[in-house]
């Protein structure tokens, strides 16, 4: 049996999958993934859209996973025999140093809930729990 050496070359590639629906346990309903928040975030100087997605851990814990967008994408309407279903464009977003994220529950004049975030650079001696929210 010959093992192949060749590795796949996944470099500027990706894939998304459907996320499953919300499935009902114990009378509640229960997501894999679910959007609560979304804003923009500014990444040293950089603005982004960012995504607030709740989750469970490795542990079981809810948490809140931000995610940046890096571009977008729609239906490729002159699409013809074999060309892509989709196009669009898609930013650089590199972010060479690890932040900590802080957010914090507030409230607008108008009665606006939101949530205000806050990037600080890790140093190494610094540890933060993960919080579970």
């Amino acid at each position: 049996m010959t093992i192949s050496s060749n590795k796949y070359d996944n470099t500027n590639k990706g894939v998304l999958y459907k996320v499953d629906p919300p499935k009902k346990v114990d009378g509640k309903m229960q997501y894999d993934y679910l959007v609560t928040k979304s804003g923009k975030m500014n990444f040293e100087g950089q603005e982004a859209r960012v995504l607030g997605v709740q989750r469970k851990n490795k542990d079981n814990k809810t948490i809140l996973s931000f995610y940046v967008e890096i571009g977008n994408i729609q239906i490729n309407e002159q699409k013809q025999g074999n060309d892509r279903d989709f196009k669009g464009q898609a930013q650089n977003l590199a972010l060479t140093d690890s932040f900590w994220v802080s957010g914090w529950n507030n409230v607008s004049d108008k009665g606006t809930k939101y949530m205000s975030l806050q990037l600080k650079k890790k140093v190494e001696e610094e540890q933060y729990d993960e919080i579970p929210i």
